[in-house]
């Protein structure tokens, strides 16, 4: 009923009713915004089929998020009651346009390539919609397009190989008991047979169809006769229907999956290009001026920095000069100023901080005490201060992003609250939010949109897309691909294009890629390596490129020497067996296996590595050294135990917590701690047996990771204060280690349970503590810093062996080349 509260949504009025729900129009009041609710009917509540298929929908759609598709925002169950929270739209579904009679083709074409990115961008992950229909794509007033009810989606394996699911061979129409709708079924669909992303093409053809024509391409009367001419005959294409346009229908409706188009990125091209060529033919019947094509003599570069270490990030200055922050030869990052003429660059006295943006007026915003928290993500203090140096004055606390808006006296700014990532702009009108990670905000020139870069896999991973905003935070455009690595992004200085560094499926570097305000793509430049893209201005392109490697170091606490275990050029550690004699890591960079990291074992002697699967294995080696858990990026469900001998995988259930952070193993090795979420969102540290009985909460709430545990099975944790606190598993409270200070991490118990080691970390060094709990007496333990400091991000993560002899630590280490790039513009 309207102004009842369901969780913190107040319904205001009911929207509509279907067989997998009922959808009300409600109010956010904590954020003053307007959403859809879809919650099951009370019908349903008893039926344990129809619960899966609402908690599978709001699963796969919570997983995707592409302009095309719905925005689901929320899920949750209230009072007994789950529910789905969604973007609010307005307008009409297409069987709507659809009956008022056939779309020009232009639009037809435009409607059908927007539903092939957005099928696209779900088939990336692994899941297909299989009930395409005009009833499920929904035409926004403004003329945005979304797909819609991913509650028939089917999840499938991370090598999308079919499972043989025959559930859609049921062909009765009683409400509930038939998955997809039959005259929009691929025929290997209606027979029960395996299903996987070419049954969304098949569908999709069928609508395009219906878009061009008004006519259904199978349509024979009944029901029964309609399934009978999909499995059966040929379809009956309109006369109107000709060309280029027929021939794509055709290819998409083939019956046999295998001949038709690979993929809905194929389809989306083919639908551009066909539309491409009817314009390029229509602009050939008048007079105009051939466009310079850019050649490769065309394009130079002009060096801008010329000492060994990284350069974090850099701007063009009003006068054409070069800002930049800037850690060289193992220092701390510094800001500088450089003109391309002179090699020479001065200081701009300020050290310990970063460069963030330059104002069309010449004052900088920068960030001070700004340090890598988790992968690529990063904080610090933003405060302004003129390029020609000065006392900076601090604005805000702990800022991962910000840049100045055109009238070059306002910022915007990207920063945390709690789980979720946040856009203000300017400070202190919120505009956006995100509960992935989002970073390197962007203002266009005109200050009309917003350029972002987010982040699906995991907080730090720097894989994602480029996604473009208008000024109030709604989505415009997103690439139409995720990429494995991104670097940076600015505004053309048309406006009209936002430009990316960006790896793809096809090289080994990262490109210059633009995105239009269309979410089409094009390539600028082809690069081998790592390249990040700075700044565009009248005056070039702006851009590092790097040298990039992610290293293992490891030894004892008797041996001065290290020994260097990196396998690749990405090797980051995971786990040491109990005895320091093996080394769990992983491969995230050019070795990695398909989209999913590389998992191997290498013995600490430096012996060669064992190549042991793919996904994420942060919780380490069984106490027994037999066993290691994994998760998939592509399938987050996919929590399984890989054997590093002889043995076969085993999946472990670990519901109900649905978003896993990180994992490790209990000291007996019955178990394993988990932090993560369930529906709630709320991160929390659970414990999953590995004997089947299940999953339950664990430790207070507050308690963050990582966590260390103690012989006689006390935790160590990060409470919500900084410090570090120790409790039971089941106790309500845990008590602060006095002795602790904000910025220690737990990492192992001494054998004797009687002492924590705790380590803080710096950009090139870590101190490692012991601390005895019962006296609070903290002594030192072993620095660890790495021979050659030069280009080190900061050292991450940290492992000692139960043994508390062995230990083992990662960094990274960037070495920088910055250019101002000609021609291209």
């Amino acid at each position: 009923m309207p102004l009842t509260r369901l969780g913190p949504y107040e319904i205001v009025a009911p929207l509509g009713k279907g067989g997998m729900g009922e959808v009300y129009r409600a109010r956010d009041p904590r954020i003053g915004r307007e959403v859809a609710v879809k919650i099951l009917p009370a019908t349903a509540e008893s039926d344990p089929d129809r619960l899966r298929r609402f908690k599978l929908e709001a699963r796969a759609a919570g997983a995707l998020n592409h302009p095309n598709l719905l925005a689901i925002y929320d899920v949750g169950e209230f009072e007994g009651v789950p529910f789905l929270v969604s973007e609010l739209l307005d307008g009409s579904t297409l069987r709507t346009v659809i009956s008022r009679g056939p779309l020009n083709t232009k639009k037809a074409i435009e409607y059908a390539a927007a539903i092939a990115r957005g099928c696209a961008a779900a088939h990336g992950r692994g899941i297909v919609h299989r009930d395409l229909k005009p009833e499920n794509i929904f035409i926004t007033s403004d003329g945005r397009l979304k797909v819609l009810d991913f509650g028939l989606a089917k999840l499938l394996p991370n090598d999308a190989t079919p499972t043989g699911d025959t559930t859609t061979a049921v062909l009765n129409t009683a409400p509930g008991s038939v998955l997809g709708t039959p005259a929009y079924m691929a025929p290997e669909q209606l027979q029960g047979e395996a299903v996987d992303h070419r049954a969304d093409i098949f569908s999709l053809g069928i609508v395009l169809a219906e878009m061009l024509t008004g006519v259904h391409p199978f349509g024979r009367g009944s029901s029964m006769k309609v399934i009978s001419a999909i499995l059966h005959d040929e379809p009956q294409l309109d006369e109107s229907l000709l060309g280029g346009v027929k021939r794509i229908v055709e290819h998409m409706i083939e019956k046999s999956p295998e001949r038709r188009f690979e993929s809905m990125n194929d389809v989306a091209f083919a639908l551009e290009i066909q539309e491409d060529s009817k314009q390029t033919a229509l602009r050939k019947t008048t007079k105009s001026r051939p466009k310079k094509e850019r050649r490769a003599e065309d394009v130079r570069y002009r060096r801008v920095t010329y000492r060994r270490g990284f350069v974090s990030n850099a701007r063009f200055a009003p006068d054409g000069s070069v800002v930049y922050g800037a850690a060289w030869e193992g220092n701390p990052l510094e800001l500088h100023a450089s003109f391309p003429a002179n090699p020479e660059a001065r200081t701009l006295g300020l050290s310990n901080a970063d460069l963030l943006a330059v104002s069309p007026t010449g004052e900088l915003a920068v960030s001070l005490g700004r340090i890598f928290t988790l992968g690529f993500m990063t904080t610090g203090t933003l405060a302004r201060m003129p390029l020609a140096g000065g006392v900076p004055r601090e604005v805000f606390e702990d800022i991962q992003d910000a840049d100045w808006l055109p009238d070059g006296k306002n910022l915007a700014i990207i920063r945390r609250d709690g789980s979720e990532f946040v856009i203000e702009c300017p400070i202190g009108n919120r505009i956006h939010s995100s509960r992935t990670w989002i970073s390197d905000l962007r203002i266009s020139p005109d200050g009309r949109f917003i350029g972002i870069l987010e982040h699906h896999r995991h907080w730090g991973d720097d894989a994602g897309r480029a996604v473009i905003l208008d000024m109030n935070g709604a989505r415009i455009a997103d690439s139409p691909q995720e990429y494995g690595s991104l670097g940076g992004l600015a505004w053309s200085p048309k406006n009209d294009e936002l430009w990316v560094a960006a790896l793809g499926s096809d090289g080994p570097g990262r490109n210059l890629v633009a995105l239009s305000l269309k979410g089409k793509e094009r390539t600028i430049l082809h690069t081998p390596t790592r390249l990040t893209l700075h700044d565009i201005s009248t005056h070039g392109v702006l851009v590092s490129y790097h040298d990039g490697r992610r290293e293992i170091m490891a030894g004892t606490r008797v041996e001065s020497e290290e020994r260097n275990l990196s396998w690749f050029d990405w090797s980051y550690p995971c786990g040491l067996t109990t005895d320091g004699s093996r080394l769990l890591l992983e491969e995230q960079a050019s070795a990695r296996r398909s989209n999913e990291n590389s998992i191997y074992m290498r013995a600490t002697d430096g012996s060669p590595a064992v190549h042991l699967g793919e996904g994420r294995a942060r919780g380490g080696f069984s106490p027994d050294g037999k066993w290691i858990a994994s998760v998939s990026d592509a399938d987050p469900g996919a929590f399984q135990l890989l054997p590093t001998g002889a043995g076969q995988p085993r999946r472990l259930d670990h519901s109900p917590v649905q978003s896993l952070f990180s994992w490790l193993w209990t000291r007996d090795g019955l178990g394993l701690f988990l932090f993560g979420s369930d529906a709630s969102a709320e991160m929390r540290l659970w414990l999953v047996s590995l004997d089947g009985s299940g999953t339950r909460q664990v430790g207070p709430e507050g308690l963050g990771w990582p966590i260390a545990e103690s012989p006689d099975g006390r935790l160590a944790g990060v409470a919500r204060d900084g410090k570090i606190a120790i409790c039971g598993l089941d106790d309500p409270e845990a008590v602060t280690l006095s002795a602790s200070e904000p910025g220690d991490t737990p990492r192992q118990w001494t054998a004797d349970g009687d002492s924590l080691l705790v380590y803080r970390t710096a950009r090139d060094s870590v101190r490692i503590d012991a601390i005895d709990v019962a006296n609070g007496k903290r002594s030192l333990w072993k620095e660890l810093r790495p021979h050659d400091p030069g280009g080190i991000l900061g050292i991450m993560p940290i492992l000692i062996a139960a043994d508390g002899e062995t230990y083992a630590y990662g960094f990274r280490r960037m070495l920088s080349e910055t250019y101002i790039i000609d021609g291209l513009l």
